[in-house]
C-alpha cells in the first residue's frame, strides 16, 4: 500500500497525468494553451477552429485528457511542420509525389463598390483566375 500525504496529492496527480500523456504521446495542457495563444485566439475562437465545443478546450487546458483524434486535430491545425509531414505521408500512401499536386492558381480579388454603402462597408468580392485576367 502506498500512502500519499494530502498536501502532495495534487503534485502526484499532475505527475501521473504527465506520465500518462507522455506514454500515449498526447499534448500537455500547457502545450495546448500555448498553441492556441500562438495563434492569438481565445478559447471561444479556438474551439470552432478545431471543431469542438469551447468547454472541451477549457477542460483540456485545465488538465482533462483529450482523446487521440482531438490531439491529432490540434496538432494539424496548430503546427505547420506536423501538418506538412502529415501531407507528405498522405501523398506517399496515395502513391503520389509532392510535385504531382496541381500548381496553385493565382487569384486576384478586387473590391466591387456597392453604391448604397460607403467604401468602408464594401464586402462584395469578385474572384478571377490569372487566365481570365488577360
Amino acid at each position: 500500500t502506498w500512502e500519499i500525504p494530502l498536501e502532495e496529492a495534487g503534485n502526484f496527480g499532475a505527475a501521473l497525468d504527465g506520465a500518462y500523456r507522455k506514454k500515449l504521446g498526447l499534448l500537455s495542457a500547457a502545450v495546448i494553451r500555448e498553441s492556441r495563444e500562438r495563434l492569438k485566439m481565445s478559447q471561444r475562437q479556438f474551439a470552432p477552429y478545431i471543431g469542438v465545443g469551447e468547454a472541451s478546450v477549457k477542460r483540456w487546458e485545465h488538465g482533462a485528457l483529450q482523446d487521440k483524434s482531438s490531439d491529432e486535430v490540434i496538432r494539424l491545425k496548430t503546427d505547420a511542420d506536423y501538418a506538412r509531414r502529415n501531407l507528405e505521408d498522405l501523398f506517399r500512401k496515395l502513391g503520389l509525389e509532392m510535385q504531382d499536386r496541381p500548381e496553385r492558381q493565382s487569384v486576384f480579388i478586387e473590391r466591387r463598390p456597392r453604391p448604397e454603402r460607403p467604401p468602408l462597408y464594401w464586402k462584395s468580392l469578385v474572384v478571377r483566375s490569372a487566365a481570365s485576367s488577360n
